[in-house]
């Protein structure tokens, strides 16, 4: 039989040096780096799935499309990547405007 870990609570310190494997200010420069590294892959997951998309439409009009289906599998991923990266700016917006709004 396999042996079962016990799950622990973690303090909110805890999960961040799990995550970061870090502490101190060192996590301050590591976790901007981690934003922006989001932020980077979700620019580069649009890209890519629209780059597959423009393909597929592409070879639409050509006619050498076998298969519809993964016509519209890379449209919708297309789509999904582009409201992901939308709603991940807004919560971004949002969140820099609550944090301007507070006063010292």
């Amino acid at each position: 039989m396999a042996e079962f870990i016990p799950i622990q609570r973690l303090t909110p310190i805890d999960r961040i040096d799990r995550v970061f494997g870090q502490s101190g200010a060192q996590e301050t420069e590591k976790s901007s780096g981690i934003f922006k590294d989001l932020f980077d892959t979700a620019m580069n997951n649009v890209s890519e799935t629209d780059n597959a998309s423009v393909n597929d439409s592409e070879k639409l009009a050509v006619g050498d499309v076998d298969d519809l289906h993964t016509l519209s599998i890379n449209n919708m991923k297309s789509y999904l990547a582009v409201s992901t990266l939308i709603q991940m700016r807004n919560r971004a917006l949002e969140s820099y405007n609550q944090i301007m709004q507070i006063t010292v």
